[in-house]
């Protein structure tokens, strides 16, 4: 897998001092089939391709893809994803074992694109690379200025990319974020290569892929909210039927979660527990007559929840001692020397939550796997064995 890796490194340097103003720049968005299975004709055989897209998700539960964006060596273009296109046409050279897709910070562009079915089948993340390098600033614009000396605007970070036409200006900041994605990746890449460090970064690439992302099922909805070891026990499962019902709710009309039901929305049934479908309405700020029928779902589940015999939902983590504590800052203190030795950020190693959760005895933090095992596991033995937990 590495040999592959560094094989698409010699190859990707090659176009690493290319000008991007000699790329092919498509300036309308693709909005017809023919002329996206011709793009992806032309990008078939590139050993990388920059992807970058623009969504909406501010009045919606899914995120709603509206760009594509795409750049290799000497072509790019964004695909308008709110047209009537079938989008399936990308899936090939998506999968290809030929091509790597580079993104730049592409959590949530590899949610939406999910959603799509439309993951590719090799990634590589440039903030990732930016990172193991060294870097601690990561915005994509400062580092294009301090690699590739060119300043990007950043005055349409909060454009609203749905609607139609889209303007000029609009294409030319979508197209910019993929555009130096590549040569920016390219002279990440050669420092890699000279610090040893392309197998971290594939490894980093590989464990992306896997990350969970975007549609989490209804059963699990509750695990997320903030705050539930401070109810009761019966409380504690009066607010994970109302999370439950509240995320099945927003997935099928397609709403945020908070225009259902807002959180304190939420606290406030459950501290209050409202005795009638009517104050359950007025609490929730209901003021039609006769209120929607799931409110009475509502008033189900507050007063119908089985309140005895009842296991915790949410615990608070065992308290750290003094013991703990300064085992915790022997553990940080251990990590963040070495990640100055290597010149990396130390929170790319090990966080402080990270650090408290293994002397609590959950030996799964990110120091204890991989390449980061193998720089700092050896000096961290001696403090792990203090762990009695």
């Amino acid at each position: 897998m590495l040999h592959s890796f560094a094989v698409r490194l010699s190859i990707g340097c090659q176009f690493r001092i290319a000008r991007c103003d000699l790329m092919n720049v498509i300036s309308e968005p693709v909005a017809d089939g023919a002329t996206l299975r011709r793009l992806c004709r032309q990008m078939e055989g590139a050993s990388h391709i920059a992807l970058d897209t623009e969504f909406t998700r501010i009045r919606t539960y899914y995120p709603c893809l509206e760009l594509i964006q795409f750049a290799t060596h000497d072509l790019i273009f964004c695909v308008d994803a709110s047209c009537d296109l079938d989008l399936s046409i990308l899936s090939s050279i998506m999968q290809s074992a030929n091509s790597t897709f580079v993104f730049y910070a592409g959590d949530q562009d590899l949610e939406v694109l999910e959603l799509n079915d439309l993951i590719p089948r090799q990634i590589c993340d440039a903030q990732i690379a930016a990172q193991i390098c060294g870097a601690t600033k990561l915005s994509y614009q400062r580092l294009v200025k301090q690699y590739l000396d060119v300043s990007l605007p950043k005055d349409l970070t909060t454009s609203n990319w749905s609607r139609r036409p889209i303007s000029a200006q609009q294409i030319r900041y979508a197209l910019d974020d993929v555009r130096y994605v590549l040569p920016l990746f390219y002279r990440l890449q050669e420092k890699l290569a000279k610090l040893g460090r392309l197998s971290w970064l594939e490894e980093e690439n590989a464990r992306l892929l896997e990350l969970p992302r975007g549609d989490q099922s209804i059963a699990q909805s509750w695990k997320n909210f903030g705050g539930g070891a401070g109810f009761s026990v019966a409380e504690q499962h009066i607010v994970k039927e109302l999370l439950t019902w509240r995320e099945q709710r927003a997935k099928s009309i397609n709403w945020p979660r908070q225009w259902v039901l807002s959180n304190q929305q939420i606290r406030d049934l459950v501290t209050r527990q409202p005795a009638s479908r009517d104050q359950v309405a007025k609490l929730i700020g209901i003021k039609r007559r006769p209120a929607p029928a799931w409110v009475s779902k509502l008033h189900r589940i507050i007063n119908s929840t089985p309140r005895n015999n009842l296991t915790p939902v949410w615990s608070l983590p065992p308290r750290l001692n003094d013991s703990d504590k300064a085992l915790v800052k022997r553990i940080l203190t251990c990590v963040y020397r070495i990640a100055e030795q290597h010149n990396i950020p130390g929170s790319l190693l090990c966080t402080r939550q990270e650090a408290s959760d293994t002397v609590r005895g959950k030996m799964s933090a990110r120091m204890l796997q991989g390449w980061r095992q193998d720089i700092v596991g050896a000096a961290l033995q001696p403090l792990l064995k203090q762990i009695q937990r």
